[in-house]
């Protein structure tokens, strides 16, 4: 299992990249939740809440920038042009219970990164989180934690190159880690060539994204031959934690 740090990671695929960065600009844009003048903030250890002046709201608003500004990625690829979004699917497998699924899940992208004669799977976090930040007993989880500290230390915010066993091996935990630490950031995918970038959302959904018309065709056409569905919403298709009576509308 090869692990690379972001600077590297995001050297590699010009459309993921930008994918990435634009996702970063949408869910970590200061001016969405602006301080203004007499907005009241609850301080720790006080017992009433601190009205703020417009001086103290643009310092904090300054601040805020300034996180975001010194956390944010940088595009390595500084000529690229603005990204074509051409469509989304929504995608389960068709298993009935979670070993199942996530085993399908797993070797179906694996099945699919042969099938477009790709390199290796790249999967990164959206924003730069280590991704050993929570510690959690539950045991899949910390099972998950326990495989990735073999590889990686504790502050690693980089990603991995995966492909054969490794990948099929890594999914499961990754379904984990997104579905029990609500600290981690979301993790994307994409194959080193590839013009579509993949999630799998805390409820094991698969979220395919494309800036490629054929290629996405040929993705959903391989999933379908997968026996994958498509669903318009994300709910559990499957009792991860043992919980009934959750359903799922399929198209």
């Amino acid at each position: 299992m090869k692990h690379q740090s972001r600077e590297q990671i995001l050297k590699i695929n010009q459309i993921f990249t930008s994918h990435l960065i634009q996702i970063q600009k949408e869910k970590h844009n200061p001016s969405d939740y602006a301080y203004k003048a007499g907005d009241e903030l609850l301080i720790e250890g006080s017992a009433n809440p601190l009205i703020l002046s417009q001086e103290k709201a643009d310092e904090l608003n300054k601040e805020e920038m300034d996180f975001v500004d010194s956390n944010r990625d940088k595009n390595p690829f500084e000529h690229f042009s603005s990204l074509k979004w051409i469509g989304r699917y929504t995608m389960i497998s068709s298993k009935t219970n979670s070993v199942d699924y996530l085993n399908d899940v797993s070797k179906s992208i694996e099945g699919l990164r042969n099938h477009l004669k790709a390199q290796n799977l790249i999967v990164i976090g959206d924003w730069p989180t280590p991704w050993l930040v929570q510690e959690n007993d539950y045991k899949p989880v910390k099972e998950a934690q326990d495989y990735l500290k073999l590889s990686i230390s504790s502050d690693f915010d980089g990603g991995f190159l995966l492909s054969d066993a490794d990948l099929i091996a890594f999914i499961p935990r990754l379904f984990w880690l997104v579905r029990c630490n609500a600290s981690l950031p979301d993790f994307l995918m994409t194959f080193e060539n590839s013009k579509t970038a993949i999630s799998i959302c805390k409820y094991g959904v698969l979220h395919i994204e494309s800036y490629d018309q054929e290629e996405l065709k040929t993705i959903y056409h391989y999933f379908k031959q997968q026996d994958f569905k498509e669903v318009d919403e994300c709910i559990d298709p499957v009792d991860f934690d043992d919980f009934i009576g959750r359903k799922m509308k399929l198209n």
